[in-house]
């Protein structure tokens, strides 16, 4: 992500494919974006789209890697 994204920029470009219920930036010790976050969905079919629709996307500047998190249950 762009050192300068904030959650609610992510909830605004995800939330064309479902229900956003959460959306955390990582963050160094020194508070500042490790560059990357988590985007949670109300269902599973809002998570296929996400990875279809955004994986390899260009958001300003830099290329998303978009996947399911194999730690979130």
């Amino acid at each position: 992500l762009p050192w300068r994204t904030a959650w609610q920029d992510l909830k605004d470009l995800f939330r064309e494919c479902g229900e956003v219920i959460r959306v955390d930036i990582a963050e160094g010790w020194d508070g500042r974006s490790r560059g990357f976050a988590t985007v949670l969905f109300e269902d599973e079919e809002s998570t296929t789209k996400a990875i279809e629709k955004y994986n390899e996307y260009d958001f300003e500047g830099r290329k998303l890697l978009v996947r399911e998190d194999k730690f979130v249950q």
